[in-house]
């Protein structure tokens, strides 16, 4: 019987993840959401300012997908105006699957 012990994950999966850049990953994940949310929603920049509490400079860099402006959490804070949330759900790898890492998702 193997007697190796589980490691015990990170309090940041980010530090387990393999991606090279897993944060920047995520921030240019959630960023395309919030555009694909404003485009689905068909609201403008006014209204996207309104809605976001965000000033057009921000917005302007949500448009050009400037992921350094903003933290994670300040862009979960953005998705939970616009009514929605992330929810994790862990996946077994299909046989023969090669690829490894985060899959992305929408309920829209």
């Amino acid at each position: 019987m193997n007697k190796e012990k589980v490691k015990k994950g990170a309090t940041n999966f980010f530090k387990d993840s393999e991606l090279p850049n897993p944060e920047e990953f995520m921030k240019d994940q959630f960023i395309s959401i919030i555009r694909d949310i404003l485009v689905e929603r068909g609201l403008g920049q006014d209204k996207a300012v309104e809605t976001l509490e965000i000033s057009e400079s921000e917005f302007a860099a949500l448009q050009e997908g400037g992921c350094a402006d903003f933290s994670l959490d300040r862009l979960l804070l953005l998705l939970e105006k616009l009514g929605f949330y992330i929810e994790f759900v862990p996946h077994e790898i299909p046989a023969g699957a090669t690829s490894k890492g985060f899959r992305i998702s929408t309920s829209f």
